[in-house]
C-alpha cells in the first residue's frame, strides 16, 4: 500500500513539474520578438530619413490639431500616400489625441490608425506603412485596419 501511494505521489509531483515547465516556456518570449511599441514603431530619426529617401515630403508640427497638446508630429506626403504620426506623447494625452486622429480621418480612406503605446499614428497605405520603418502591425492599444 504505502509502494502505491508513493508511485501515485511521485507521479503527480512528476507532472506538476511538467506542467510547469511548459507554462513557464509559454509565457516567454523567443528572442528576437516584440516586446513593445518601440520594437513596432519606427523612430522619428529612422522614419523621416526612410521617407526622405522615398522622396516624401516632411512637415513636422509641435502641436495636434486644435488642441492644447505638444507632440512631435511628423506629416510625410507624396501625391496621395501620407502619414500622420505623433512623438512623445504623453501617457495622459494619447487616448485625446486619438480620439482626434479619429475625427480627422474617419471619413478618409486609409490603412491603419493606430493608438499604439503613446505613439498615435494613421497611415493611407501598406507601402508607406513598409518605407516608414514600422516592423509589424503588432499593437498595444487600439488600432483601426482597413
Amino acid at each position: 500500500m504505502k509502494k502505491k501511494v508513493f508511485i501515485i505521489g511521485s507521479m503527480v509531483i512528476l507532472v506538476v513539474i511538467i506542467l510547469a515547465l511548459v507554462i513557464g516556456g509559454m509565457q516567454r518570449k523567443p528572442q528576437g520578438s516584440i516586446q513593445g511599441p518601440e520594437d513596432v514603431v519606427p523612430s522619428y530619426e529612422v522614419l523621416v530619413q526612410n521617407l526622405t529617401d522615398e522622396g516624401y515630403e516632411i512637415h513636422e508640427e509641435t502641436n495636434v490639431f486644435d488642441c492644447d497638446v505638444t507632440a512631435k508630429r511628423v506629416i510625410a506626403t507624396k501625391g496621395k500616400k501620407y502619414i500622420d504620426i505623433c512623438y512623445e506623447l504623453k501617457e495622459e494625452d494619447v487616448e485625446a489625441v486619438f480620439k482626434k486622429y479619429l475625427e480627422k480621418y474617419e471619413d478618409t480612406s486609409f490603412y491603419v490608425l493606430a493608438q499604439n503605446g503613446t505613439f498615435v499614428y494613421c497611415v493611407s497605405d501598406k507601402k508607406t506603412f513598409k518605407k516608414s520603418g514600422f516592423t509589424s502591425l503588432a499593437n498595444y492599444g487600439q488600432q483601426i485596419l482597413r
